[in-house]
């Protein structure tokens, strides 16, 4: 069981705000990267809202498979 319980109630919230589609049109990751730019913003909202204050802590929940999973996420192993 994660650590995070309400990631997927978070990403129901933010999917009801179209956060991701409003975020896309944010520049392409460039060159040799694996993520858009627009996901590495929703994993630092994501986990914001989920109390994460540092991002040694936002990193520390990219290692979370169950958290990724809720978040809509899974792919990202580290932000």
């Amino acid at each position: 069981m994660t650590a995070y319980g309400g990631a997927g109630l978070l990403r129901t919230w933010l999917e009801k705000l179209g956060l991701r589609e409003r975020l896309a049109p944010i520049a392409g990751p460039g060159e040799g990267r694996k993520y858009r730019t627009a996901d590495y913003l929703m994993g630092l909202v994501s986990g914001a809202r989920l109390g994460c204050g540092r991002q040694s802590e936002i990193a520390a929940l990219g290692q979370d498979p169950g958290a990724l999973m809720a978040l809509g996420l899974p792919g990202m192993r580290t932000f």
